[in-house]
């Protein structure tokens, strides 16, 4: 991309010299436009050049009208462009100008012009057969003028004047004959054709840059949509010898692939095909902007099945291990990870294993080199988190004593994320027999605790504080409750234990919870300890009976309350409850107040044995009222009351 050696040192004071040269001849446009561009690639003048108008008009007149012409006029003068394009305050003069649509034209001929020079070579390869009375015709087809489209018309262009240009091969291809050639000349073809791909490509180069620049404006971005620059862009990708305009292509995509109508573009033409060789090259630099690239289609369900079509599952796979890469990989591999067919690949290989063990080695690490930072430690956690809904893949994580290494982990750093990777893994069959290690323990613990000194070694370690956590947290589990409740047992066998566990830990009141358990075994289990407890000189004793009572007579206390609540509310001065707890009475003992009279005048008070429901008291005196007045009428029982009432109220006064 660099002026011919022969042009002097420019000079800015010159310049309107230098736009003199481009309105001569093609030797002195190039001379003319190379010094131009020496004066671009100073970002100290790019200023004053954007001021000088003239010089504007002139380079945009001579790229519209001279770039069929010439590959290193128009490589100059779009270099020139692209010097102003490095800045965003220069983008205005481009669009301006409208550089970049008549960039897009350019490279569109030229990558059109290269297919044909392609073809003409490579035809020339075939041997004409005796039998054939006809020469093959020119792949080669005349120039056309191009459709005039507003300020995009260019001029035909004369191709006698063409073949005098300087330092082209075209006319050369062009003119040749379509005779079998030697071997000599073959080679002769090559050469050139290899010369002109190499002037194109600084070419290509530089436009596509320049795009590249401007393409931040979204608005720009959409008329090159409408241009097709995507497939400008896929169709030189064909360019492998030359890794600078491969990445600078790819960079280009990744780019634009964030725009869904971009994407279909890139999808309708086989973009995915295309980047799969690009995988294979030795440039880090180059597979790593195509990586991105597919991290981009990877969004698209379509282009996700085709890259695992293509085999590319493994190549990812393999990209794991290299420290440039592994982030991008990682991101690529989580989302194919969302298909279950595709989870089921994963386990062809020892990728799960070197995937459980890569998170194992990096999941208490904020950042590493090995790791690619905390974010691919993320990345790596959340796909093996989607690979453990496949069972054969949670198998191959939890074997080797994996599983083991990640409950530590999820225990010690109090990881979210690591723990719901181990409750995917505990939903499949094979894995649920390793997770049985907490019940075991809890086992262990009870049946210790049938030695005295063992007990107290337990309850030292914490045992007593650690079996009521456990219980708390999975009181969903019976054969953890049962055996739990069991170890209680055991370490209330013995007095110091069970001093200890009445009075410094929770037990107790959980025993009294489990009391109505569904499970018949743990209720049996519960009661035994609870027995225990009780004959101790605890304040646990009362509660126990207390408790056992309401659980032997629930079901009469529950109709009893019932009761209590529809007939309670015409006895203002009834200030006790509706029916009466033990608790209430080991504390008091009951007596007929003045308010409470008897239906029974003989009797002053009631008898010993006190009800515990004060409704159902009232319903067994009624009763005896009724035997004591036959079939008395309510109303003139009422009445009666009265007389007797006004009776003594008379005495009294008198």
């Amino acid at each position: 991309m660099s002026p011919v050696e022969s042009v002097p040192v420019a000079v800015l004071n010159c310049i309107d010299d230098y736009v003199e040269l481009l309105y001569d001849d093609i030797p002195e446009k190039i001379k003319g436009s190379a010094l131009i561009l020496q004066l671009a690639r100073n970002p100290d003048n790019l200023i004053e050049l954007a001021r000088n108008e003239a010089l504007l008009s002139a380079l945009s007149r001579v790229l519209r009208e001279e770039w069929k012409r010439s590959i290193e006029l128009s490589t100059n003068i779009v270099y020139t462009f692209f010097c102003f394009s490095t800045y965003n305050e220069f983008h205005p003069v481009i669009i301006q100008y409208k550089i970049g649509s008549l960039c897009m034209d350019v490279i569109d001929y030229e990558l059109k012009r290269y297919d044909q020079w392609k073809e003409k070579v490579e035809g020339k390869k075939q041997v004409v057969t005796p039998d054939k009375s006809e020469l093959p015709k020119s792949r080669i087809p005349e120039p056309k003028r191009r459709p005039k489209s507003g300020t995009w018309a260019v001029a035909d262009v004369n191709m006698q004047k063409s073949r005098s240009l300087v330092s082209s091969y075209h006319e050369d291809l062009c003119s040749a004959s379509d005779e079998f050639l030697s071997k000599s000349d073959e080679e002769q073809m090559k050469r050139k054709l290899k010369t002109l791909s190499k002037r194109q490509e600084q070419l290509l180069r530089v436009a596509f840059y320049m795009l590249l620049n401007i393409a931040d404006n979204v608005k720009v971005e959409e008329k090159m949509h409408k241009k097709d620059i995507v497939g400008l862009l896929i169709g030189a990708m064909e360019r492998h010898s030359n890794i600078d305009l491969l990445i600078l292509i790819v960079s280009f995509l990744q780019k634009l692939s964030i725009f869904v109508e971009n994407k279909t573009s890139m999808a309708s033409r086989g973009i995915v095909e295309k980047l799969a060789p690009l995988l294979e090259s030795s440039n880090a630099d180059l597979v790593n902007v195509t990586l991105k690239l597919l991290f981009n289609l990877t969004f698209d369900t379509k282009l996700r099945n085709k890259m695992i079509k293509l085999g590319l599952l493994p190549k990812f796979i393999q990209f794991t291990s290299d420290d440039k890469h592994i982030n991008l990989a990682m991101k690529i591999l989580y989302h194919l990870s969302m298909d279950d067919r595709v989870k089921l690949m994963f386990t062809q290989s020892d990728c799960v294993k070197l995937l459980t063990d890569m998170l194992l080695l990096n999941v208490n690490g904020e950042s590493g080199a090995s790791s690619g930072g905390a974010g691919t430690t993320d990345v790596l956690l959340a796909l093996c988190i989607n690979l453990a809904w496949c069972e054969r893949a949670a198998n191959q994580m939890a074997a080797e004593g994996r599983l083991r290494d990640l409950l530590a982990r999820a225990f010690r750093h109090r990881n979210a994320m690591l723990m719901k990777l181990v409750r995917n893994l505990s939903h499949h069959t094979q894995n649920k027999g390793l997770f049985v290690l907490v019940v075991e323990g809890v086992v262990a613990a009870g049946a210790l605790s049938a030695e005295e000194r063992a007990a107290a070694a337990l309850l030292r370690a914490g045992a007593a504080q650690a079996l009521v956590a456990l219980l708390r947290l999975r009181q969903a589990d019976d054969d953890h409750v049962l055996q739990t409740v069991f170890a209680f047992r055991q370490l209330l066998s013995h007095p110091r234990a069970a001093d200890y566990l009445v009075s410094r830990t929770e037990a107790p009141a959980y025993l009294i919870d489990l009391m109505q358990d569904k499970n018949a075994e743990i209720r049996k289990m519960c009661d035994n300890c609870l027995d225990i407890i009780s004959q101790m000189q605890n304040e646990w004793a009362v509660r126990i009976k207390v408790e056992r009572f309401r659980c032997h007579n629930g079901q009469w206390l529950s109709v009893v309350e019932t009761l209590g609540a529809e007939g309670g509310t015409g006895d203002a001065t009834d200030d006790l409850p509706p029916y009466l707890s033990a608790e209430y009475l080991t504390t008091h003992r009951l007596t007929t107040s003045d308010s409470q009279t008897s239906l029974n005048d003989d009797s002053d008070s009631f008898s010993g044995e006190v009800s515990l429901d004060r409704a159902n008291s009232r319903n067994i005196l009624d009763d005896r009222a009724d035997d004591i007045y036959g079939g008395t009428d309510p109303s003139s029982l009422v009445k009666s009351t009265e007389k007797d009432a006004f009776a003594k109220d008379v005495n009294i006064l008198a």
